[in-house]
């Protein structure tokens, strides 16, 4: 009884609604029972005041310019009402609820619901319309037609303080603009709408352009198969002023936009995706926030965050179109939440065949379930400048993130560059922390920073800020800053498989990288790495666990050819640690070239192997390594040589081993130690040549030297300068001063190796007794033109069964030892004390100054004249032999004082020298 009472009621009150509402133009006059028959009385510039009530009717508006207004009292329709309305309801009549044709329209205060044609609530065209505090609802374009609450084309339509919600269509739920239409959209919100095919909010087709500005127009909780919140096919979209596309959804493509058929979209200062609000969200498809296929997007001041694709592109999904991010655009948040994710690949941007650019803008905590945590690339172009790819905000990580390949971008068969742009505190789980590069990819980055990237945190995972497989792959980085990077297993910084070059230019740094197992910050094992004019600092190949890797600056392996230059600036390597190799590891038939230009150098100093070869270790049938102008340590107290701890390898300079070949032109190799064997070098089963060029002006010594190393430990501290067992080792005009070590203080000769020590001056060397200048052990050694002077004990000694020493042309003095073992075959060589052989005296040498190493032989000496020819045709400082009538002892030749020709050059050298009739060749 109470159900039939409350219905009688209601249905009164309706029935008085009804019998009340009505029009009167300009709030006077006659009442018209219907809108459309105020309509058919107005002229141009009148005003409809529309009483509240429910008026069911299809308002046709036909070239006029008027304005309908609701909400006006029945009373006196001079009154608008703040709580009450004026519904304009279409249903069963199969039109829009207000059509508008030509002229000029404006609509204040009005429900429009109930239509069920394309532009059911408002349909305008070739008119001028304004919508003011409207609610557009409830209407149904048809399931083949467009713009179930409203629909524009070849006119325009402003929205103002509108509400288009639960309207329907194919195309457009909410909206929609065809041919010639403009649709402009303030402070309205465009929600829960939907399409059964496109543009759950808005759809734009060619020809058309819709704008979404100001702060309060929010476009949510739209649904379409693609394109949630709008679908742009051809027309063109601009979206500003704060305006937001938020908690959209859709099937297949575009959670929040899907732009297509040649469309374009500008986003400038407004928000895709809002975290309070929720994500815009694909459920089985791409492009979360955005999916664009030839279309062409633009950015300026944009936030796209918190934005989710079941599959790829969880902020934006790219193909063959341009996303243009022009500046300020975060793809991602800054602060917590925000985050732009894809179950598959590109968490922040999928790209494929389409060309990325970004300017001061920069992605942030986005995820890809798959490869490419900010961006994933497949045959584009992406170019960053002045951005960021990942970052810490308020000291708090927020890095981009990839479960599987590239936190903060995957490409493949894409080109890269970058420009003073940083790429920071990105994670991979698996390889490339930073950067992924595939097949055909190419980086090219000016003034960019890789800084804490990580790539996983066990074995497998590579390449904490670069990790490149495939092939054709290139990188080129100038002027960049590779800082604290970290792998879990190889490549702290850089992993390199490609047969490709890598090239670090013009003050590249690579330093406090760290890897768990090789290569500390890089590591190759094919193609050409080259680092020049950059330094390699302070990186560790060591696990937490203490557990070292090789090369801790640069691992090279394989076929992989690696190459450290100074040409312009003068560059270090310094400071880095291994188990092997405490700079540079070169092993399996790699090969590593360091070289400095004449006017810059390159330094190797201070680093450390808990095993062999403290800065440089060279390991296996086909490796080598070439030294040319390089300082391996360095004086104190400006530079720390390098350390090799292990007692049972040695090296604390280099080490080569196992068939590796070293090669070392005009370098140095100064104050390094070794707990083993070769304090500055040491040779196991290698060929190792050491040589200088000839240079005569103002030189007293060869270029090349071995100074001041260490090899103590006893019993392991075999050569202080050099170590050689079972190895081909030569010395060329080079300098074996001051070395240290337990037998053989500058070189210790062992078992089967065979020794040519030619034009050297072996000095102040110092042992504990067994052969401060020469140690020879079941050896075969050739000793030609050398000079072994004031070695701290013995010069020469020999030991075990069959070693061989031949001594040609040599001087060998001062020495409170023995100065040379009983078992040598010397000729032509001054020996102190005497020594049998063809053409050998005992006589002073005459050194020109041995107190400052400088060996030369000076007016008088009987070393001139009394050598023999030994297939030497050069002195140690490639002055030519003989100068006088026959060949000189020693490591030097005797220079007459010049004559005519050039004697004014020779006087301007003798006052920068000091002295004439020296052994220098004319300038």
């Amino acid at each position: 009884m109470k159900t039939a009472a409350r219905s009688l009621a209601v249905a009164a009150t309706l029935f008085t609604f009804s019998i009340l509402a009505g029009v009167k133009i300009n709030g006077a006059g006659p009442v018209y029972p219907t809108i459309q028959a105020a309509v058919n009385a107005a002229v141009d510039g009148d005003k409809l005041h529309v009483s509240t009530g429910r008026y069911a009717e299809a308002v046709a508006i036909y070239n006029k310019s008027i304005c309908v207004e609701g909400n006006y009292s029945a009373a006196d329709y001079t009154t608008r009402l703040a709580y009450a309305s004026t519904i304009v309801d279409g249903s069963g009549t199969g039109a829009s609820a207000i059509s508008i044709t030509n002229g000029s329209v404006c609509l204040w205060f009005l429900k429009v619901t109930g239509g069920t044609t394309p532009g059911g609530g408002v349909k305008v065209r070739y008119a001028t319309a304004t919508a003011e505090y409207c609610i557009v609802y409830g209407n149904n374009a048809g399931a083949a037609s467009s713009g179930g609450g409203v629909f524009v084309s070849a006119g325009s339509l402003l929205l103002n303080q509108c509400t288009i919600t639960n309207n329907t269509a194919m195309n457009g739920g909410g909206l929609a603009a065809s041919l010639g239409g403009t649709l402009t959209v303030r402070n309205c919100t465009v929600r829960r709408n939907r399409a059964l095919a496109e543009g759950g909010a808005l759809y734009v087709l060619p020809g058309a352009r819709a704008e979404l500005e100001y702060p309060n127009t929010d476009v949510r909780h739209n649904y379409a198969q693609s394109g949630g919140g709008a679908s742009v096919s051809g027309g063109e979209l601009v979206v500003r002023h704060s305006a937001g596309i938020f908690a959209n959804s859709a099937w297949s493509r575009g959670g929040g936009i899907y732009a297509h058929s040649g469309a374009d979209v500008l986003l400038d200062n407004c928000t895709v995706g809002y975290e309070d609000w929720g994500m815009n969200w694909v459920s089985n498809g791409c492009g979360g926030g955005l999916y664009a296929d030839d279309a062409v997007v633009r950015m300026t001041n944009a936030d796209v965050r918190s934005n989710f694709a079941f599959h790829d592109g969880g902020g934006a999904y790219v193909t063959n179109a341009t996303l243009d991010l022009v500046y300020g655009v975060s793809f991602g948040s800054y602060g917590d939440g925000g985050t732009n994710v894809a179950r598959r690949n590109g968490g922040g941007v999928c790209a494929v065949d389409s060309a990325v650019s970004m300017r001061n803008s920069y992605f942030e905590q986005c995820i890809a379930h798959g490869s490419g945590g900010g961006i994933h690339a497949v045959n584009s172009r992406i170019e960053c400048r002045s951005s960021i790819l990942g970052r810490a905000y308020g000291g708090t990580p927020r890095g981009n993130t990839a479960f599987v390949d590239g936190g903060a971008l995957y490409a493949a068969g894409t080109t890269v560059a970058l420009n003073d742009t940083r790429v920071d505190l990105n994670t991979a789980d698996d390889d490339g922390g930073g950067f992924y590069l595939l097949d055909g990819s190419g980086l090219y980055a000016t003034n960019a920073q890789f800084t804490r990237n990580a790539a996983g945190s066990g074995e497998g995972h590579r390449g904490g800020a670069i990790c490149a497989f495939g092939s054709d792959v290139s990188v080129a980085l100038d002027d960049c800053q590779v800082v604290s990077n970290t792998a879990g297993d190889e490549g702290g910084a850089v992993y390199w498989s490609v047969n490709s070059p890598f090239d670090a230019r013009a003050r590249t740094v690579f330093e406090y990288n760290r890897a768990n197992d090789h290569g500390g910050a890089i590591y190759a094992l094919a193609g050409r790495v080259r680092c020049t004019d950059s330094g390699l600092r302070y990186n560790v190949a060591n696990d937490d666990d203490g557990v070292l890797g090789d090369g801790g600056a640069m691992y090279l392996t394989g076929g992989a050819e690696g190459e450290i230059a100074a040409r312009s600036v003068s560059l270090l390597v310094r400071s880095n640690r291994a188990l092997n190799g405490g700079a540079c590891s070169v092993t399996n038939g790699a090969s590593l070239v360091v070289t400095s230009a004449p006017s810059v150098t390159a330094t190797v100093y201070d680093n450390e192997a808990a095993g062999s070869g403290g800065a440089f270790l060279v390991a296996g049938a086909g490796s080598a390594l070439v030294l040319h102008n390089v300082a391996v340590g360095g004086p104190p107290p400006l530079f720390n040589g390098n350390v090799a701890h292990g007692t049972e390898g040695g090296g604390g300079g280099i080490a080569a081993l196992d068939g590796a070949r070293l090669t070392a032109r005009n370098c140095s190799v100064y104050g390094n130690r070794a707990a083993g064997r070769g304090g500055g070098i040491c040779a196991s089963h290698a060929t190792v040549q050491i040589f200088s060029d000839g240079n005569t002006i103002g030189n007293v010594r060869p270029a090349g030297r071995l100074m001041l190393n260490v090899a103590t430990n006893l019993p392991y501290g075999y050569g202080g300068g050099v170590y050689a067992e079972e190895s081909s080792l030569g010395l060329w005009r080079m300098c074996v001063l001051s070395n240290l070590a337990a037998r053989g203080g500058g070189i210790h000769s062992d078992i089967r190796t065979e020794l040519w020590l030619v034009n050297a001056i072996v000095a102040a060397n110092r042992d504990y007794g067994h052969g401060a200048g020469l140690r020879c052990y079941n050896s075969t050694n050739y000793v030609y033109h050398c000079t072994i002077a004031h070695n701290i004990s013995n010069a020469i000694i020999t030991g075990g069964v069959f070693p061989a020493v031949a001594v040609v042309d040599s001087i060998v003095w001062g020495h409170p030892g023995i100065a040379v073992s009983a078992n040598a075959a010397i000729e032509h060589s001054d020996v102190q004390g005497g020594y049998a052989g063809a053409g050998n005296i005992s006589a002073d040498p005459l050194f020109f100054d041995a107190a400052a190493y400088d060996y030369g032989i000076g007016d008088g000496s009987p070393c001139i004249d009394t050598g023999v020819y030994a297939g030497i045709e050069t002195d140690c400082l490639g002055v030519s032999r003989p100068q006088l009538s026959t060949y000189d002892m020693g490591a030097y030749e005797y220079v007459p004082e010049p004559q005519a020709a050039w004697l004014l050059a020779c006087l301007v050298f003798t006052a920068v020298c000091g002295r004439a009739g020296r052994r220098r060749a004319p300038p």
